[in-house]
């Protein structure tokens, strides 16, 4: 009976864990090892001083003259069909809805990672959210550049943000807004292009002090996948559905374990 009752433990354990590798296995993405995209926080990274930027006006910078306030810098690329426009959409969004002032308590820097993109599109980007954000001093302080490829995968490697040209046309990539204190420490991610204006606002106040911290809603990078062919972000059904049958199976591990451990007690 003892050797049934074990038989049936180890086939019920082996289903779930061949369930788990099933349901995680699956990638709606495939990449090879070697690559690696998306965003990589590189928390209390101080980001180098001389990286030089060309502001939408033609006016060129170096990044330690840009930053003397909470900053935060988003990168896109001006061309880009998918997400960016909704990232932008997002991040104009959360600075209407909240109480701090753009240009005074904060700046946004936006760059582009595309290095065949020019300070004309940089300027036109702009236009678009100086009409949309009338009540915001986006004339200076949301700030839009572009850059050589030296300079902008300098930015790139520092922050952690690593992205794939696509074989057609564009770029594969995440998209987050990274958060910098006054002297460029990196000190906040915040991913998605949706950022709730509590979060927001904690995480400026966090830079201005200069205090960094983890990213607490990593579960939405984990539970969606990004699907460049349909542009969008899609819920990964295998992954979080592997992730629960491993969670079960492991609390009904315990409850086996702690049942033997209760009927040898009661034998002896």
């Amino acid at each position: 009976m003892k050797k049934i009752l074990h038989f049936k433990t180890f086939f019920l354990l082996a289903a779930l864990f061949s369930g788990v590798f099933l349901a995680t296995g699956q990638n709606t993405i495939p990449q090879q090892e070697s690559e690696k995209l998306g965003i990589f926080e590189h928390l209390d990274t101080i980001l180098s001083p001389d990286i030089i930027l060309t502001e939408s006006t033609g006016e060129t910078f170096i990044l330690d003259s840009l930053i003397n306030k909470p900053t935060i810098i988003n990168l896109v690329y001006f061309r880009c069909p998918g997400i960016c426009p909704a990232l932008l959409s997002g991040l104009s969004n959360v600075v209407k809805e909240t109480d701090m002032v753009l240009g005074k308590d904060y700046d946004i820097l936006t760059i582009s990672f595309d290095p065949g993109e020019t300070p004309f599109l940089a300027k036109k980007k702009k236009e678009n959210y100086l009409r949309i954000n009338k009540n915001q001093d986006v004339a200076n302080g949301w700030r839009f550049f572009s850059g050589d490829t030296a300079n902008v995968q300098r930015l790139l490697d520092e922050i952690g943000f690593q992205v794939k040209k696509s074989d057609r046309g564009g770029y594969i990539h995440a998209a987050g807004i990274v958060m910098v204190s006054p002297n460029r420490k990196v000190t906040r991610y915040l991913n998605g292009v949706y950022y709730s204006p509590f979060d927001f606002k904690l995480a400026l106040i966090e830079a201005s002090k200069g205090r960094s911290g983890p990213t607490i809603n990593k579960v939405l990078d984990y539970c969606f996948s990004y699907d460049p062919q349909g542009k969008r972000y899609t819920f990964d059904i295998l992954k979080v559905s592997g992730t629960m049958v491993l969670t079960l199976a492991v609390i009904l591990l315990f409850f086996m374990i702690r049942a033997e451990r209760k009927r040898k007690k009661t034998n002896q």
